[in-house]
C-alpha cells in the first residue's frame, strides 16, 4: 500500500470520527422565530482548572460565589445582541422568561460535578417554559467542556487556569459555555454552538496571582477578574449568536 493510499485510509478515519461542533439555523428557519427566550442556567460554580502535560494531568476544583451573576451577564448580552445587533429583515423579540433555574442545574450537576448537558434530558421542561411564556423557541445556555463529553480531564464553565510549567504568577481565563436553539413545536435543537466552535476556551493570560479561595483576592483583583470575565462573556457570546442566528446571504 503506498503513502498516498495510507494518507486517504487515515484523512476518512478522521472525518468518520469528528464531533459536529456548531450547526446555524436555515434562513427558512429564522425566518419563522418572532419571540425567542434565553434559558441560561450556567449556575454560579467558579472553576479553578489545573492543567497538566497531557488531558489526564488536568483536574478541576468548582466553587460557588455571588461575586458574578454568570447567567445575569450572558442573558443581558444575549438579548443586547439578538435585538439591537443582529440586524435581520425581521427583528427578533426576547421575551423574559419565568422559570426554575435550579431545578435545571440538578439535570446535569451530579454529586457536585457537571456532566455533558443532554437537551433531551430536559426537554418537557423546555416545552413546558416555552408554552407558558407563549414562545415557540428558547436558547438555552449550559456550561461547556474543553474534551468531549466530560471525558478524562476535562473542564467548564467559567473561571481561572493555570498549566505545568506556567510561572506561578500567570492565570489564563477560561471561558467554557454552550449554546442551543430549542424549538418547542418539534422539540429538537435545529441549530447550536458549542465552546469548541469557538477554536480555544482561552482568550488571555492575566498577571494577578492565583488564590484560592476567591476570599484571598484583595478588592482590586477581584475587581478585575470581575471586569474581565464579563469583557470576555462580551466578546465570546455574541459570536454565538451571529453564528446561529443570523440571516445567510450566501444561503442557497
Amino acid at each position: 500500500m503506498g503513502l498516498k493510499q495510507v494518507l486517504m485510509i487515515t484523512f476518512v478515519i478522521l472525518l468518520s470520527g469528528c464531533t459536529i461542533i456548531a450547526k446555524p439555523m436555515k434562513n427558512e428557519q429564522i425566518e419563522k422565530i418572532e419571540k425567542i427566550g434565553i434559558v441560561s442556567f450556567v449556575g454560579s460554580d467558579f472553576s479553578y482548572a489545573q492543567l497538566g502535560f497531557t488531558v489526564f494531568g488536568n483536574s478541576e476544583k468548582l466553587v460557588d460565589q455571588d461575586y458574578i451573576d454568570f447567567d445575569l451577564e450572558i442573558t443581558r448580552v444575549l438579548k443586547e445582541t439578538i435585538e439591537h445587533k443582529l440586524d435581520n429583515q425581521n427583528p427578533i423579540e426576547v421575551v423574559d422568561l419565568i422559570f426554575d433555574k435550579g431545578q435545571l442545574i440538578e439535570k446535569y450537576k451530579i454529586n457536585d460535578k457537571y456532566i455533558k448537558f443532554d437537551v433531551k434530558n430536559a426537554s418537557e421542561i423546555f416545552f413546558e417554559i416555552a408554552k407558558n411564556n407563549n414562545v415557540n423557541y428558547l436558547l438555552v445556555v449550559t456550561r461547556g467542556y474543553n474534551a468531549i463529553d466530560n471525558g478524562a480531564g476535562s473542564m467548564g464553565g467559567i473561571g481561572i487556569s493555570r498549566t505545568a510549567g506556567m510561572a506561578r504568577g500567570e492565570v489564563t481565563l477560561h471561558n467554557y459555555i454552550d449554546y442551543k436553539v430549542f424549538d418547542a413545536e418539534t422539540r429538537t435543537t435545529p441549530s447550536f454552538f458549542t465552546t469548541a466552535a469557538m477554536n480555544v476556551g482561552q482568550r488571555r493570560g492575566v498577571t494577578f496571582p492565583w488564590k484560592e479561595p476567591l476570599t484571598e483576592y484583595s478588592d482590586s483583583e477581584m475587581a478585575e477578574l470581575i471586569s474581565l470575565v464579563i469583557e470576555d462573556i462580551e466578546y465570546r457570546t455574541p459570536r454565538a449568536v451571529y453564528y446561529m442566528l443570523k440571516m445567510r446571504t450566501d444561503a442557497k
